[in-house]
């Protein structure tokens, strides 16, 4: 009895115990239908591993050569920085390609709003280069919780929707984007654009259209014209797609169909409102900038050749590029960059499921669709090995962007979608069901890269004996990649392996695929901020010192590039050379004397007999603000040919492309007693004191611009164009006050219409639902 009245408590106790046991099962995950919260925290996970070399700080972002994340978003994204911390819009870059427009330089991307963010990193006035970095770490995460929304949208499962958006989010298109960071910025969107427009054709609800412009818009500002041009046309795409269908089935009535294109054509008209601010003030640069002349080889630069495609099953079966070094060379062209502007790779999981996807699906109209939007990016993607982009090229726009290559993201992105489509179509295969089409799908890649391995498409692949062993190695890895991924969807399509279980192979097989094909790309042993420091007394030496000191060095020879090409950004150096595709056409004035026109001081020189550099003063070039007393009028064209002559003795005279509005000397510079002095130098404003007994001309050794505004002792008056690029002021004798500030039209009318849309929207959002009934 004792032993029995003792146990009692136990048998209650586990009677208490049992029904919170049986709640907890209740409470645990449940695999076919997972919280919310386990997408957005697989993707976390997954972003953290795949960046975990940047984030623990063991290798960097590409610190080198042809990197725009080091060339271009370092230095510019410094230089802005510096300037919001004052409250000041930085409207002119004096440190490079002899001063030329920065806030109207789109590529910036000063008024995206993420870029603003980095804001919040600055130390000591320093903005790290971690900062920046995990600013692109961040639109990775971005892109996955993008890709992953539309993929719900289209009601596919939760497992195949992360299996799109990790296949999306960490494919070659955007890994080899890293360095081109404003690429990435607009990619991580497409998704997310796409399901708006979706909604809108679907719904036809003016708060969608709204969404949708104010996305837009951000994306105008991001700085990749390019890849906004593409990201329009695709949806464009589906618009008209969508249209004809709902007529040609007869489901778009007149009043629909007015509805239709409304809603989808004003989130464009929205986008151009807010973006007004940057786009108004870039149309100003981009008349007077190189891209005018850009022709249609320079634009097929880096065309898709068609034997590429069977580098979706093996990314580096012609070699690679990057920093690591350890691999073979990219040897399909002698150029490096190549390899990462035609790289696409989006793991064989994606290929697998994505085939599997649109078999079973390809009737429907969003099929049908993807399937014409994803041969149209391969058709423009092969560039002059092809005949679309050529044609293409003819037409407004299609005739400004270079690397034709970039539409192959819209195969990636259909891929990566439908690989989803493919996970729910072996979810809900039944017995008995044909599966000859998935076996083929299964196979397909086992066949190809086993036919590379075994040397069959080594004549049609053309690769060098001396790489034929590495070429094995690679086909190799992606066989055995093949077969696991083909053995999963094997057991998952006869139900031997549960959807969840399935998933989550599918996802570990996507993250191993493609960090041990693409994840060296984005690592360097170099950091980017020890990339951007120079010697102190050198340094000091090239500095210019305003107002006392000012001028310019040269740091380039066919030999040696001692520092960064924008490095004047960042060490506040000015100099001749630089960095940038919008660079302005008439930068330099021609013939030999160009160094001297320009106030270079210092000039780089390489003495190849010891092997070594050093920047050499020169003596001969001109005074930063100088005056000059005789001119000579000429046109352009004939201006060109006696500058190149080099008969013009500069320091006396003058050229100028029309008859000046007053009467100048006519004399030599010793003759006339002259001074100048520069008394402020900024930027954005310069102030100089001019006193003369004769009228005559100033010359500046910076670069004409048509933003630049001058006054005389507070009138206004013109800023001539001398010696074919430079600025010149006439200026009547006696003592004077000069004062040049950047003052542009373009970026006020832009300033004032972004305002008033951003207004317009934000009320339409308030009062939306009146206006919906209308329509």
């Amino acid at each position: 009895m004792g032993k029995r009245s003792s146990n009692q408590p136990r048998k209650k106790s586990k009677e208490i115990i049992n029904p919170a046991a049986s709640n907890k099962k209740k409470k645990m995950i449940n695999w076919e239908s997972p919280p919310q919260w386990l997408p957005y925290t697989i993707f976390l996970i997954v972003t953290f591993f795949y960046f975990r070399e940047q984030i623990f700080g063991t290798f960097y972002f590409w610190a080198s050569f042809m990197s725009d994340f080091n060339e271009l978003h370092i230095p510019y994204q410094t230089f802005a920085i510096e300037n919001i911390k004052s409250f000041h819009l930085p409207f002119w870059n004096p440190y490079t390609f002899n001063g030329m427009p920065f806030l109207a330089d789109i590529q910036i991307g000063f008024f995206y709003p993420f870029n603003f963010l980095l804001f919040l990193f600055v130390k000591a006035g320093d903005l790290p280069v971690k900062a920046l970095e995990y600013q692109i770490i961040f639109h990775f995460f971005i892109a996955q919780v993008s890709m992953y929304l539309l993929s719900r949208e289209l009601k596919i499962s939760v497992f195949g929707s992360i299996i799109a958006a990790l296949s999306f989010s960490f494919s070659g298109i955007l890994v080899f984007r890293i360095i081109i960071q404003t690429f990435i910025y607009q990619l991580v969107w497409l998704p997310l654009i796409f399901l708006l427009f979706y909604k809108i054709i679907n719904e036809m609800k003016l708060k969608y259209s709204l969404l949708a412009g104010l996305l837009l818009g951000m994306l105008l500002l991001t700085g990749h014209p390019q890849a906004f041009f593409y990201n329009s046309l695709f949806i464009l795409f589906f618009i008209g797609y969508s249209v004809i269908i709902g007529i040609t089935k007869k489901e778009l009535s007149g009043k629909q169909l007015f509805s239709l294109l409304f809603l989808s054509g004003l989130p464009f008209f929205i986008a151009i409102g807010i973006s007004a601010i940057q786009i108004f003030h870039t149309f100003e640069l981009a008349s007077l900038s190189r891209r005018t002349l850009l022709t249609l080889q320079e634009a097929a630069d880096g065309s898709l050749q068609a034997k590429q495609l069977l580098t979706a099953f093996i990314p580096k079966l012609f070699g690679s590029t990057d920093m690591m070094r350890d691999h073979i060379p990219f040897y399909l062209e002698n150029k490096g960059y190549i390899y990462w502007e035609t790289g696409f790779y989006f793991g064989l999981t994606a290929v697998v499921l994505g085939v599997i996807g649109w078999v079973k699906q390809y009737t429907t109209r969003l099929s049908v669709f993807m399937a014409i939007i994803a041969l149209f990016g391969f058709l423009h993607a092969l560039g002059t090995n092809g005949f679309l982009f050529q044609i293409l090229f003819q037409l407004p726009l299609f005739d400004k962007f270079r690397f034709p290559v970039r539409t192959m993201y819209y195969v990636v992105f259909v891929f990566t979608l439908f690989a989803g489509f493919g996970f729910d179509a072996l979810k809900n295969q039944a017995k008995g069901e044909n599966r000859l089409l998935i076996l083929i799908s299964i196979s397909m890649p086992v066949l190809i890269t086993f036919s590379i391995y075994s040397g069959i498409f080594t004549n049609l692949l053309g690769t060098p004996d001396k790489f034929i062993s590495a070429v094995e190695d690679y086909s190799l890895i992606a066989i055995f990649l093949s077969l696991i991924i083909g053995v999963i969807v094997f057991l998952f399509m006869n139900k031997k392996l549960p959807a969840a279980v399935a998933g989550l192979l599918f996802v570990v097989m996507i993250i191993i695929d493609l960090n041990i094909n693409l994840g060296s790309f984005k690592n360097s042993k170099v950091s980017s901020k020890q990339a951007y420091k120079i010697d102190k007394n050198m340094e000091n030496m090239l500095k210019a010192k305003p107002p006392n000191e000012i001028f310019r060095v040269k740091m380039r020879n066919k030999y040696v590039l001692p520092i960064q090409r924008n490095s004047g950004l960042v060490n506040k150096i000015m100099l001749f050379e630089g960095f940038n595709p919008l660079q302005l056409l008439k930068k330099t004035p021609p013939g030999k004397k160009s160094l001297d026109l320009l106030s270079v001081k210092y000039q780089i020189e390489t003495d190849l007999e010891n092997k070594r550099s050093y920047f050499k003063e020169r003596n001969t070039f001109f005074a930063h603000a100088r005056m000059t007393f005789r001119s000579k009028t000429f046109l352009e064209k004939e201006m060109i040919q006696v500058m190149k002559s080099e008969k013009v003795d500069y320091k006396n005279i003058s050229l100028v492309e029309k008859k000046l509005s007053i009467t100048i000397a006519q004399k030599d510079i010793d003759s006339v007693i002259s001074s100048v002095k520069c008394l402020q130098y900024t930027p954005d404003y310069q102030k100089y004191e001019v006193n003369s007994d004769e009228n005559g001309i100033l010359n500046l050794s910076e670069v004409w611009y048509p933003a630049w505004k001058a006054q005389i002792d507070g009138i206004d008056t013109e800023i001539l164009r001398v010696n074919y690029c430079l600025r010149g002021i006439e200026v009547p004798k006696g003592k004077h006050i000069i004062e040049m500030r950047y003052k542009s039209q373009y970026f006020f009318w832009g300033a004032i219409i972004t305002i008033i849309t951003l207004l317009l929207v934000f009320s339409l959002l308030v009062t939306r639902n009146r206006l919906h009934k209308a329509l």
